[in-house]
């Protein structure tokens, strides 16, 4: 086998993985929007930090437990102490949880996705080319 297949065929494998970082959180979001459960929720604590806005929120559960989470950074605060935020969380794990707000939020890993497709697009088309030339 040619090394130019070699090559071009590594090129096309190494941005795969990257696939992976937005798409797990794209991934957690759609399914709690899917099958999550939307309830009011109240803000208990908002910290700036490093120029993100970090709220500590509190929910009840379907079987009456009180469940606290910390939100992912932010650049401007979900809500402040004590005001009422839409949470939605899993029914079947009732840990798992998100401010509505936070969920629409996906910009960042949108960008990601198109910067890996820029990049795993013209790899993916130097491999079969390099393979066709090359018959491999």
């Amino acid at each position: 086998m040619h090394p130019a297949i070699w090559i071009t065929g590594i090129m096309a494998l190494v941005p795969l993985p990257w696939f992976l970082v937005p798409g797990i959180p794209l991934f957690k979001r759609w399914r709690l929007r899917r099958n999550g459960v939307e309830i009011q929720g109240t803000c208990v604590d908002l910290r700036h930090t490093e120029g993100s806005y970090f709220v500590r929120y509190k929910y009840l559960d379907a079987e009456g437990i009180t469940r606290h989470r910390t939100t992912e950074g932010s650049l401007r605060p979900y809500g402040r102490p004590g005001d009422s935020l839409a949470v939605v969380y899993d029914a079947k794990k009732p840990r798992r949880s998100m401010l509505v707000e936070e969920s629409r939020r996906r910009g960042w890993a949108v960008a990601v996705l198109i910067i890996v497709l820029i990049v795993e697009i013209p790899c993916l088309a130097l491999f079969i080319a390099c393979a066709t030339y090359y018959e491999w």
